[in-house]
């Protein structure tokens, strides 16, 4: 029995990772890039590295750790590559025929035997990029925990950001008030797991409520305490609620945070973010990032400061 067309994705994987590993093999093989595209593309990233710690007013001590994480998640690709070479290069000539056999639909490629074996290095392929991608979890997270609330509110995170695209349009090009604005924002607790919104809960209502209130010592605690309950309101709302019960739900946020009835606020703020979670994290995994820490901020393991 056959398995028709089930292997065209798999073929497609293993198609992607053949010409890495054959350049690796060849090492003799000449290359032609252009030497001043290259530092072209370095000197930007380190531009982008450079303005990103400036804008988190990233200490000398929180330099410190992201080089060393840093250092530790290069090791880990360095790892992940060779692994993969290694892996590649011992099933290269069975990939090869695959991806062949599948360009051809040469029926034998999509019998179970073969099927599953080509399956079985996607496995094995997965596993090793899994342990880098843990590593790189643990690396981000190590540095997350040295950032204080402010660094950590200047970052947009992957929630954010997707929120963003998916709502702007209603907060900004209809007519939307920084109330609607808010109100998305909490809607978007809706569509979080519970194991993520239990981490992030108070870091997400703490945000929310300096939007409001700004940094005011005697407002925030309370407009914190006001966000994580109407967060908990939100996300009793059913998904597929109508338009009345968004509407209601407004008004509740309106009311519970003193906001007018245009939804205005004399302590309402525009949204602060700075950097992206993304752009964070590829600055983590970034070889630039260690050469910006040490050359250009005088940061390195054991002393050094930003200057």
């Amino acid at each position: 029995m056959t398995r028709h067309r089930i292997g065209a994705p798999v073929a497609l994987a293993m198609l992607l990772l053949l010409p890495t590993v054959g350049l690796a093999q060849n090492q003799a093989q000449p290359t032609f890039e252009n030497p001043a595209l290259s530092e072209a593309r370095t000197l930007y990233r380190q531009a982008a590295i450079l303005e990103m710690l400036k804008a988190l007013e990233i200490t000398a001590e929180q330099g410190q750790v992201i080089l060393q994480v840093n250092a530790e998640v290069l090791a880990a690709q360095q790892g992940m590559n060779q692994a993969l070479q290694g892996l590649v290069g011992q099933n290269l000539q069975f990939m090869q025929a695959y991806v062949q056999g599948t360009l051809v639909d040469d029926p034998q490629t999509f019998e179970y035997p073969v099927i599953d074996q080509a399956d079985a290095l996607l496995g094995e392929i997965a596993a090793i990029r899994g342990e880098y991608e843990a590593i790189c979890f643990q690396a981000y997270d190590a540095v997350y925990s040295v950032l204080s609330e402010a660094q950590l509110d200047a970052i947009e995170t992957y929630e954010e950001q997707a929120f963003k695209a998916d709502r702007a349009n209603m907060a900004l090009d209809q007519g939307g008030t920084s109330l609607d604005a808010l109100v998305q924002r909490l809607l978007m607790v809706r569509e979080m797991e519970p194991d993520a919104y239990q981490q992030q809960a108070e870091g997400l209502a703490t945000g929310l409520a300096r939007r409001v209130v700004g940094d005011d010592p005697e407002l925030l605690p309370p407009a914190i305490d006001a966000m994580i309950a109407l967060m908990e309101t939100v996300r009793a709302i059913p998904a597929d609620a109508g338009d009345e019960a968004l509407t209601e739900f407004r008004e509740q946020v309106r009311q519970q945070l003193g906001l007018d009835a245009q939804g205005r606020s004399p302590h309402m703020r525009a949204q602060t973010d700075l950097v992206t979670q993304a752009g964070f994290e590829n600055m983590l995994r970034d070889p630039v990032t260690s050469q910006v820490l040490s050359d250009l901020l005088g940061i390195s393991l054991g002393g050094g400061g930003v200057q």
